[in-house]
This record gives C-alpha cells, sequence and structure tokens, in this order.
C-alpha cells in the first residue's frame, strides 16, 4: 500500500514537472513566433497574449528553471542505470504493525 502511494506521488510529480516544462517552453515559442505580428493597436489580443506569457515566464523565471534542472538530471540518471533512492524506508515496529504486549 506505501509502495503504491509513494508511486502514485513521484508520477504526480513527474506529470507536474511535465506541465510546467511544457508551459515555459510553449510560452517562449508563442513570443518567438508572433514578435513581428501585424499589430491593430490598442486592443491587439496578439499583444495581449504575448504580454500574458511574457508574465508566465516572470513568475515562474527561476523556479521553473530549478524544475527543468531537477527533471533533467533525474531523468539523466534513470535512463543511465544509475537510479538509486533518495530516501530509505526505515523499517519501524509502527511500520510493521507489531503488538508489543509487556
Amino acid at each position: 500500500m506505501q509502495e503504491r502511494k509513494s508511486n502514485v506521488i513521484k508520477s504526480a510529480a513527474l506529470i507536474l514537472c511535465i506541465c510546467v516544462a511544457a508551459a515555459l517552453f510553449f510560452s517562449t515559442w508563442f513570443i518567438l513566433s508572433h514578435a513581428d505580428h501585424d499589430c491593430t493597436g490598442d486592443q491587439c489580443p496578439v499583444c495581449a497574449e504575448i504580454q500574458t506569457a511574457e508574465n508566465l515566464l516572470k513568475q515562474v523565471g527561476l523556479v521553473g528553471f530549478c524544475i527543468l534542472f531537477s527533471f533533467s538530471n533525474h531523468l539523466s540518471s534513470y535512463s543511465s542505470g544509475k537510479y538509486t533512492l533518495c530516501y530509505v524506508n526505515n523499517i519501524t515496529p509502527v511500520t510493521l504493525k507489531v503488538r508489543m504486549n509487556n
């Protein structure tokens, strides 16, 4: 049960990391691809989306970089076969559900 819960948490963290990486990549791609568009004035929807993407990159900035670095580090260690667990599962009487009678 504990192992299954751990796998679910790891999978959720991986999916979240991929979503953040995709948001950063596609925001940057949108800004670069639409930088020289034909602007229609003050109410230009493309300019508004570019501004929204820039705000996302500013807000996520360093955190996104750290997430991408961590993801790439785990991915490279996993693919090279040198993946080790980051924690040690402690075996205690409580985790084994041992009843201690005096």
